[in-house]
């Protein structure tokens, strides 16, 4: 039998056991032994929907094969609905629809596809919950969790994570600049006292008035 092996990850850096590579070897290892050829198809991208270049590409390709291989149900598809129509599509071309992982194949019912997949979402949004409330404790405990970092702030990686420290630097930009403000100045004034006393952002670049804006706003002046 041909079988179109389909893998996906929500981002290249993905290194759980649902990577790219772990899901290759899983595949190829299930269709060796079945004594299967297989293609794989792959897609990087979020599972959310189906509107996904390699998902498109498979069901392009399915007529020329005799079914699909996927690791799990929810490299293939995250929304139940999503995953029925698939299903019909299966039954409809009389092909077959392999999920190693959970178990899946040529005589699992609609209605038990039906029933795991909605046990998957559920997992899912169970995992999510903890996901967001374990960062933040994480937040609350002085950790970095992500996004961007205040003013003042710099990242530090210590054994137990990144944690966010005093930027000594930025702090004494932020003072001489509101000291400025409030002494009368504009900010292309305050923006060439910076630039002629050899202060550089963050980024290591010269003011202007924008950058000092941008600051003014982020600050209590």
């Amino acid at each position: 039998m041909k079988m179109l092996g389909y893998v996906r990850v929500s981002s290249v850096g993905q290194a759980d056991n649902t990577s790219i590579e772990n899901q290759i070897k899983e595949i190829k290892q299930y269709c060796k032994k079945s004594n299967y050829t297989v293609k794989i198809i792959k897609d990087v991208a979020s599972g959310k929907d189906t509107n996904r270049e390699g998902y498109n590409n498979l069901l392009d390709l399915l007529p020329l094969y005799d079914g699909i291989v996927a690791f799990k149900l929810d490299r293939l598809s995250r929304d139940t609905i999503d995953t029925l129509q698939l299903d019909r599509i299966i039954k409809k071309t009389n092909k077959q629809l392999i999920i190693i992982n959970d178990g899946i194949g040529a005589t699992t019912s609609t209605l038990e596809l039906t029933i795991r997949s909605v046990i998957a979402s559920e997992e899912r949004k169970a995992i999510s919950i903890r996901t967001s409330q374990g960062k933040v404790n994480k937040k609350n405990d002085g950790y970095y969790v992500g996004g961007q970092v205040a003013l003042g702030k710099t990242r530090k990686v210590t054994d137990k994570g990144t944690i966010l420290i005093d930027d000594n630097y930025e702090n004494e930009l932020i003072e001489i600049i509101r000291k400025h403000k409030r002494s009368g100045k504009g900010k292309t004034q305050i923006a060439d006292y910076l630039n002629k006393n050899n202060y550089l952002t963050k980024n290591g670049k010269k003011f202007t008035y924008q950058t000092i804006n941008t600051i003014l706003n982020k600050i209590k002046q």
